[in-house]
């Protein structure tokens, strides 16, 4: 797949036994006497990667405003209540299989000046975790409108900092768009060169620039493409095609040579203005801007930062990667490009990397790897892998897939 960091992290999550009794707690609030919470986040493959401090342990969440429920991937939290024998079924857009999720209460956060109790959270029961495979960090869970529905806050990414509050400052000379909100989450429209205007969903937990149902767009797919794995979930990879759109408008924005994924899976979910969902933006293109979401009012500012002219890049090598193993140190090719240089190298799925540029694997962050395939067309990239207990050597020129 030649998506941003190699994998597209999908975190569109549906609830099929929704009958919680939400609000028996306050949720997150400011601390008495705070008017606005600051908070410092990292970033891995694009996501939003925020600490709290529980009564026990450090989480670390991906925020997420493409998602309903707190989800928790670990169950061994002090303070939690987890009801063993209640379980309902999630999916995710890349599967139709549903995976089963115990519920738990009164999760404890601290996020600094925002702390308080979610009322109920999500586990998912899982042999693994696919989210922390693909970023090559362990994540603790995932938390979506609980962190977002009753205060404004504020996402600067050049900073990397999170503003909290009731009152806060839009960004000075920012563009206004309506928002639409639908069980929590924030929707809002684009208008392609081409064709109706569509709406999508703001997903900040998910890394690609925008994914669209197959037949949003009057000439369906654009003329160059390639089919890939184009994201990942808990439900599983989701397959499908990239492409480059010249120009898409997004709140009076104009973005040029966009990558897009396409997909026939995507739920084309009404929205309250009875439009169809028909896709969604994720971090790649939400990061070029600081944005203030205000859901209490169902407004949206953005401004443009200095990301905002930034070329979007993709893997240029074919390799799809996912990390294993007690460090996630253990690099596995999981599929690759048709046609691409690693393909026509020779290297297969299932590979196990153990060197890159002369350098040891367990010394190279997944991260690392996967911005060094987009560091340019032209590149040699040179790897030693493990195959049927064999060693053997490849060297792939990085090249312009799309």
């Amino acid at each position: 797949m030649i998506v941003k960091w190699g994998i597209n992290i999908i975190g569109l999550w549906l609830l099929f036994a929704p009958h919680f009794c939400w609000g028996q707690f306050p949720g997150l609030q400011l601390v008495e006497g705070k008017k606005q919470a600051d908070i410092s986040y990292s970033s891995i493959n694009n996501l939003i990667l925020i600490n709290s401090q529980t009564k026990q342990d450090t989480l670390t969440f991906i925020l997420d405003t493409g998602v309903k429920n707190t989800i928790l991937f670990t169950r061994d939290i002090q303070g939690i209540t987890l009801d063993e024998n209640r379980l309902v079924n999630i999916r995710g857009v890349s599967s139709e299989q549903e995976i089963q999720a115990n519920i738990a209460y009164q999760l404890y956060l601290d996020f600094g000046s925002f702390e308080g109790t979610i009322p109920q959270v999500l586990i998912p029961i899982l042999a693994t975790n696919p989210i922390t495979e693909h970023l090559g960090i362990e994540v603790d869970g995932i938390i979506g409108s609980d962190f977002f529905l009753n205060y404004q806050v504020k996402i600067n990414p050049v900073r990397q900092k999170i503003y909290v509050g009731k009152d806060l400052e839009p960004p000075k000379n920012a563009r206004l768009a309506r928002l639409y909100l639908e069980e929590g989450k924030p929707h809002i429209f684009i208008h392609p060169t081409h064709g109706d205007s569509l709406a999508v969903l703001i997903d900040s937990g998910a890394s690609h620039p925008l994914l669209l149902e197959m037949d949003s767009l009057q000439s369906h797919l654009p003329a160059h493409y390639i089919e890939t794995e184009i994201g990942s979930s808990l439900g599983g990879i989701l397959w499908g095609y990239q492409s480059r759109l010249p120009e898409i408008g997004l709140a009076d924005y104009s973005i040029e040579d966009i990558l897009v994924n396409f997909t026939h899976e995507y739920s084309f979910q009404e929205l309250p203005t009875g439009q169809k969902r028909h896709g969604s933006i994720g971090m790649e293109l939400l990061k070029r801007f600081t944005i203030l979401y205000d859901y209490p009012n169902e407004r949206l500012y953005l401004k443009k930062n200095s990301y905002f002219s930034r070329q979007f890049r993709c893997n240029q090598s074919g390799i799809n990667l996912v990390a294993k193993g007690p460090d996630l140190h253990i690099f596995y090719i999981s599929s690759l490009v048709k046609d691409s240089p690693a393909e026509q190298a020779g290297l297969q799925a299932d590979d196990i990397l153990l060197r890159i540029q002369g350098i040891d694997a367990s010394e190279w962050e997944l991260s690392s790897i996967l911005a060094l395939f987009e560091s340019g067309s032209g590149k040699k990239i040179s790897l030693e892998i493990l195959r049927n207990q064999q060693k053997l050597s490849y060297e792939i020129i990085l090249t312009h897939l799309l």
